[in-house]
């Protein structure tokens, strides 16, 4: 009978609140509408997109005006274009602020969501009425590899095995343990990750919910940024050195 309690409350506050979505991008108007199109065709649609638009150079902001008028008049999609290029982190933490939903998740504009994907953390959540922070699994489209296992913090500390893509956390998070390091030009979900985690277990979902797109015919961070500089001072931070 409590149990049933927690539940219907859960449902109330969910429907209520809902997921904010945040999508920094930079220069993507050639695949950011499969992203977009990908969440608003979800199953569950209590949800806000926030377009974060890094001060792209190309038609970025034509093809989201374009695309999506209906969308952002009715404010499903917010977009907010920064002036000049400062980064993700800098874009990310601007999608935090402007979040008003209570769930906050993360979208980057080369990945696809499956269509299943808000349903399946609003599920979650409603089952774990506790938690605070959940994460599923992604699908590499090169290969079909699946990626995501069980939660352990050490071994998260030794390599980040959680993407931020499919990483869903409760807004309040932000507040007690920081946004996006902007010290960072790559790595900086594990960081935030590691933060998030080292105090409140996530949930795992063990199902992929997100389509990822590893290719590398095109520039992006994880072949333009140093991996071995951005690790050294995430262990550093963490005093893991």
């Amino acid at each position: 009978m409590i149990m049933n309690i927690f539940y219907n409350k859960s449902k109330i506050l969910l429907k209520r609140d809902g997921f904010s979505v945040v999508l920094p991008t930079y220069n993507r108007a050639f695949c950011i509408t499969k992203a977009i199109n990908s969440l608003l065709c979800q199953t569950y649609q209590n949800f806000e997109l926030i377009v974060v638009d890094d001060g792209s150079s190309d038609n970025t902001e034509d093809v989201i005006k374009q695309n999506y008028a209906k969308q952002i008049s009715s404010k499903k999609i917010i977009y907010r274009r920064v002036s000049c290029n400062r980064g993700a982190c800098y874009a990310r933490n601007l999608g935090q602020k402007l979040a008003k939903g209570k769930w906050v998740a993360y979208l980057d504009s080369d990945n696809e969501m499956y269509v299943d994907f808000l349903e399946t953390f609003k599920n979650a959540i409603i089952r774990n009425p506790e938690s605070k922070l959940f994460y599923a699994q992604i699908c590499k489209q090169s290969n079909g590899e699946i990626i995501g296992r069980e939660f352990n913090f050490d071994e998260l500390c030794k390599g980040n095995y959680i993407d931020m893509g499919v990483f869903v956390h409760h807004k309040s998070m932000i507040s007690k343990y920081g946004g996006f390091d902007e010290n960072l030009k790559r790595l900086e979900d594990w960081d935030l990750i590691i933060r998030y985690t080292k105090t409140e277990k996530p949930v795992y979902l063990p199902k992929p919910l997100l389509s990822y797109n590893d290719s590398n015919g095109f520039k992006r961070i994880s072949n333009s940024e140093s991996h071995e500089k951005a690790e050294k001072y995430i262990m550093t931070k963490h005093n893991k050195i």
